[in-house]
């Protein structure tokens, strides 16, 4: 997607070779065009000169991880609900 494009132009690649290796969340897009959000680590490979020969990166699909901090914080709101509910009692 464009605002990932954008994220590993702007910060990533930068921060990157600057300090050897980047990590934070970015996205891909499936063959059919759905966004998955990844957590992406980019590491800088310099040669024996000290420049940087050449990217890698590594990501891992944080989907299901995601889901599942979404439905605490549903959880930690409907808590919160019933428990200032219960106190107005």
């Amino acid at each position: 997607p464009e605002w990932a494009n954008r994220l590993l132009r702007e910060e990533a690649i930068p921060a990157a070779v600057r300090d050897g290796q980047w990590l934070g969340k970015s996205a891909v897009l499936t063959a059919d065009g759905a966004e998955v959000v990844v957590s992406q680590l980019i590491l800088a490979h310099r040669g024996a000169d000290g420049r940087v020969e050449y990217l890698s990166t590594v990501c891992r699909d944080i989907s299901e991880l995601r889901r599942a901090e979404e439905e605490v914080l549903r959880s930690e709101a409907r808590l919160r609900a019933l428990v200032t509910a219960s106190a107005n009692i």
